[in-house]
């Protein structure tokens, strides 16, 4: 295809596109454009060509622009002119592929505007033609890598209309999730995602619109991924989620939170120290609720629904134990306290579900079904009694050694919680003697069973008619 052929043939769109034509005037441009589109699909040198002559690449940017001028009343050319338009917007994204100029995406954002305005889902190539405009905004933002800017209020004003549209729609949601991707590489956008009322809509979608991307145990939509890690990390979403914490979305947009935060990924420390702020300010709140409710034996859909959001803030402060940094966090915010207070709480007050000798359950009446917690909590604490001797003392202070002791048993409503709790215990006594003497007293008195000290490394001796223990 020469160049005279491929001017003829924008022409011949920007006539058809300016001024309503005749059938046979749009097949003719529809015919000439299929040609154009062909050629710079698989011809790269083409393409580059096209590309790389930034008079002509205006020229298709203008005639895209300048569309949507006419009276489209007329059922019988609207589907030919759009079908005209979508080909001169895959022509672009063809383009845009290939070159480093300057595209006015802003004109671009306001003709998708105009385009949703006066088309409509209603046509039979709006999803279509919708895709493509996406696509040319999606290739630019890989294109341009970390130089693409683009205005998110304008982004939110021009897609709002179709979110659900395009959220539902897999061929359209894919392009948006990698123009946002690009818009997103830029912290100050995912800031005012967060805090700029106009967007709120867009991040609603971004989160609840791609729930059923994020389900456990499958694989996780990368594009979804990471700006969802750029959402849950960023200094505004604490106040944003605290928010929604009174919505009926709350406990959905948890799990999402959850997923994303546990995820296999490394998270730097200034990430990490983020995600513990929102996450443990909630667990606090949530932890006060729950004690009270467990103690007055108020067993309820309250109480459900703080138990969920207690499980799954621990479950996320359980995984980022792994980092020093959530380490200290706790550390420095004394969260032993009101891991203990809730401890003790779903210990006195919650089932637990174990088996007697015979294999029938052991039935504990007036207690509540509280689940998880405990075992979570354990986890938490030998991460935070690892090798540090000040907070060994405070868990005895705080009377958690007896809790551990208590817990070192099989319990199907925490799993685990019995090897958590003997290597928990392990760590809250090594090189610790006042805890060894405590636990040690314990043990004389009975009060604690001594094959669980056995499997934590510690054994029983009585010394100058002292009990104590011994590492074994």
């Amino acid at each position: 295809m020469n160049r005279i052929e491929v001017d003829d043939t924008i022409l011949q769109a920007r006539s058809v596109l300016e001024r309503v034509g005749t059938t046979e005037d749009y097949n003719t441009a529809l015919k000439k454009l299929g040609a154009l589109v062909s050629a710079t699909s698989l011809d790269h040198e083409f393409r580059t060509s096209l590309a790389d002559d930034f008079s002509f690449l205006e020229s298709v940017v203008d005639v895209v622009t300048n569309s949507l001028t006419v009276d489209l009343e007329k059922s019988d050319i609207a589907t030919l002119y759009v079908r005209v338009l979508r080909g001169m917007l895959i022509l672009l994204r063809n383009l845009v592929t290939s070159t480093k100029a300057v595209v006015d995406i802003p004109m671009l954002l306001l003709n998708v505007q105009h385009f949703i305005t006066k088309i409509g889902p209603s046509n039979l190539f709006f999803g279509k033609c919708l895709s493509t405009h996406i696509e040319i905004l999606a290739n630019l933002s890989l294109s341009r890598g970390n130089n693409f800017h683009c205005n998110l209020q304008l982004v939110s004003q021009t897609f709002d209309p179709v979110l659900t549209l395009i959220m539902e729609d897999e061929s359209i949601r894919q392009p948006f999730l990698i123009f946002l991707n690009g818009i997103f590489s830029h912290d100050d956008n995912v800031t005012s995602l967060l805090k700029d009322e106009c967007n709120e809509n867009l991040l609603e979608a971004l989160i609840l619109g791609n729930s059923s991307s994020l389900r456990v145990g499958e694989s996780v939509d990368e594009q979804v991924l990471y700006i969802l890690e750029k959402i849950i990390s960023d200094k505004s979403f604490k106040s944003w989620i605290e928010k929604k914490e009174v919505t009926d979305e709350s406990t959905t947009i948890l799990k999402i939170a959850r997923l994303v935060a546990t995820t296999e990924k490394e998270w730097d420390n200034t990430q990490c120290i983020i995600i513990m702020e929102w996450v443990y300010s909630l667990f606090e709140k949530w932890a006060d609720i729950a004690i009270r409710l467990l103690f007055s034996k108020e067993e309820g859909s309250k109480l459900q629904d703080i138990h969920a959001k207690l499980v799954i803030a621990l479950d996320i402060i359980s995984d980022l134990m792994k980092y020093h940094q959530a380490k200290q966090f706790l550390e420095f915010y004394n969260a032993l306290d009101p891991l203990i207070r809730l401890f003790r709480a779903a210990h006195e007050n919650g089932e637990i579900a174990t088996k007697k000798a015979s294999g029938a359950p052991i039935q504990r009446t007036g207690k509540v079904h509280f689940p998880m917690v405990k075992s979570l909590i354990v986890e938490i604490l030998a991460f935070i009694v690892h090798n540090s001797f000040e907070a060994q003392e405070k868990v005895r202070e705080l009377h958690g050694l007896e809790l551990l002791l208590s817990n070192c048993v099989i319990d199907d409503n925490n799993p685990f919680i019995k090897e958590r709790a003997i290597l928990c215990l392990r760590f809250v006594l090594e090189n610790n003697l006042k805890n060894q003497e405590f636990v040690a007293q314990l043990e004389a008195k009975e009060v604690v069973d001594d094959r669980a000290l056995k499997e934590a490394g510690f054994e029983v001796n009585v010394e100058d008619g002292r009990v104590k223990l011994k590492k074994c």
